[in-house]
């Protein structure tokens, strides 16, 4: 029930948080460092498993139609990947309300690690409003995606 403070009869509703629109297709507002690490993960994964799946599926094609139906293939999932990947970015910088240029650190080698090890700025900036929290999924996507860097790194040491 909403409270009333003064004890005068009125009662005045409770302001409840308003939240920024969420698009993953669209560069516009903004993204928390849970959400741009599960995505990135889901967005790669995603790629290279259906790179895999086509080049299976092509293998029947004569090799000089082979190679072309291929090459064309890893051109355009590669190229989804890249822009979902930059919009992403752009949405990450926004995030800590720089300007989505930024995204170009991507073009450094631990560059990407920037984009997750810094925080974003609470409430409203000048991108828009915080987005809503983070549902369980998007977590454990952002864990696993972790975990498999981990575990990366652990076999290349080994």
């Amino acid at each position: 029930m909403p409270s009333d403070p003064e004890g005068n009869g009125r009662v005045r509703p409770r302001k409840s948080r308003q939240y920024g629109e969420f698009d993953l297709l669209s560069s516009y507002w903004r993204l928390g460092r849970i959400r741009y690490i599960g995505y990135s993960f889901l967005y790669s994964v995603s790629a290279a498993l259906t790179l895999g799946i086509l080049t299976l599926a092509l293998s029947w094609l004569p090799p000089s139609l082979k190679d072309l139906a291929q090459g064309f293939t890893f051109a355009l999932v590669t190229g989804v990947w890249a822009y979902l990947t930059v919009v992403l970015t752009i949405k990450r910088c926004h995030d800590f309300d720089i300007n989505g240029w930024f995204s170009l650190l991507l073009l450094l080698p631990a560059g990407v690690f920037a984009f997750w090890l810094i925080p974003g700025t609470d409430g409203v900036n000048r991108y828009g409003r915080d987005l809503p929290p983070n549902t369980p999924i998007e977590k454990l996507l952002a864990i696993v995606a972790i975990a498999c860097l981990t575990g990366g790194i652990l076999f290349l040491l080994t």
